[in-house]
């Protein structure tokens, strides 16, 4: 609650303001008029966190880390990329004061993250959805004193569809000798894996050797992105590659990086290979693309390559009917006769 008291000294009527809010430190303010008193009590009482600068708030007294740790203990979300989106800003940012974290940091934040390695505008777009989601929660819930967002005003990278982006035979051979000659060895399996199932980059890096059923000769895909689990058959020359990588005694992931709990990073030398290979503007998933997109080249119907890639909706796979067109020309001398 603010109080105006009325000073009478020898320099004349002064007007003291004090403001009393709960969760903040007390406000002072002295004035010569009344009405300037009256109103820096009803601005600065209606809006605290405005002030936070002058009043030292909620905000003042918790960072950045604190927010995130608060969003991450209530995220239920099968979408573990999201949390891994937003431990990023906490271990950039995570000591700043929440009444610091300003649009022109989040700016910056982006401007590191297109710096720091292959990132694609869609995907720097998904880390400012992270960190707005984590305020945009904090405001609907009242943590911390939070009120506004600061990523709201921040523009989205422009998206280009990536929808075709897939190698040919050709390319496909060039990448593979490029990831056989790299010093990480994982590499040339995980790339055979990608093409011949379609399996994401985290799917492969969840990987367990109890998800690997040796006698049929498949790969179980469990808690995937879109909530399911999914069962692939790999091809002879992915699954040859597979059985030749060792098992590590101290992981149960197929793919363990220095930490056993963990998957390998291979980034830098999916770069060097791509180098190597003479390839630009490819990225990971776009063997996603790759696979569906010979899959329907080869007569595979949309609804199997939906089976394969784990689509749970066919307006996704669709995108690859038109490469189908197995059998179409008996099938269209079915219809109207002319």
């Amino acid at each position: 609650m603010a109080s105006i008291r009325k000073r009478v000294g020898k320099k004349g009527t002064t007007y003291l303001v004090q403001i009393r809010v709960q969760g903040y430190e007390p406000v002072h303010g002295s004035f010569k008029t009344k009405k300037e008193a009256t109103e820096f009590a009803r601005k600065t009482e209606g809006n605290m966190d405005k002030y936070s600068h002058i009043t030292g708030s909620v905000l003042k007294q918790h960072t950045l880390a604190d927010l995130i740790d608060q969003f991450a203990k209530t995220w239920t979300k099968k979408d573990t990329q999201t949390i891994q989106r937003i431990y990023w800003w906490k271990e950039k940012y995570g000591q700043i004061k929440l009444a610091d974290f300003k649009i022109e940091t989040v700016q910056s934040g982006l401007g590191i993250l297109r710096s720091e390695a292959d990132r694609a505008p869609a995907t720097i777009n998904r880390y400012l959805a992270a960190i707005s989601s984590a305020f945009g929660k904090a405001a609907k819930d009242g943590w911390f004193g939070i009120k506004d967002n600061p990523c709201l005003g921040v523009g989205r990278g422009e998206e280009t569809s990536r929808f075709g982006t897939s190698l040919t035979n050709d390319e496909i051979k060039l990448l593979l000798t490029a990831c056989d000659n790299s010093v990480c060895k994982a590499l040339p399996v995980l790339f055979r894996l990608a093409l011949a199932t379609g399996a994401r980059k985290g799917e492969l890096l969840k990987l367990t050797w109890k998800d690997v059923d040796v006698e049929r000769q498949r790969l179980y895909f469990r808690d995937t992105k879109n909530g399911t689990d999914r069962i692939v058959p790999v091809i002879v020359q992915a699954w040859d590659a597979l059985m030749a990588w060792p098992e590590r005694e101290d992981s149960e992931l197929v793919f363990p990086g220095k930490n056993p709990k963990s998957g390998i990073n291979f980034q830098k030398a999916w770069v060097q290979a791509k180098e190597e290979a003479g390839i630009n503007d490819y990225r990971w998933h776009d063997n996603r693309h790759t696979c569906a997109s010979h899959l329907a080249d080869n007569g595979v119907s949309v609804m199997q390559i939906g089976a394969i890639l784990g689509h749970k909706t066919l307006t996704m796979v669709n995108r690859y009917s038109h490469r189908n067109t197995a059998g179409m020309e008996n099938v269209i001398n079915k219809g109207v006769k002319l």
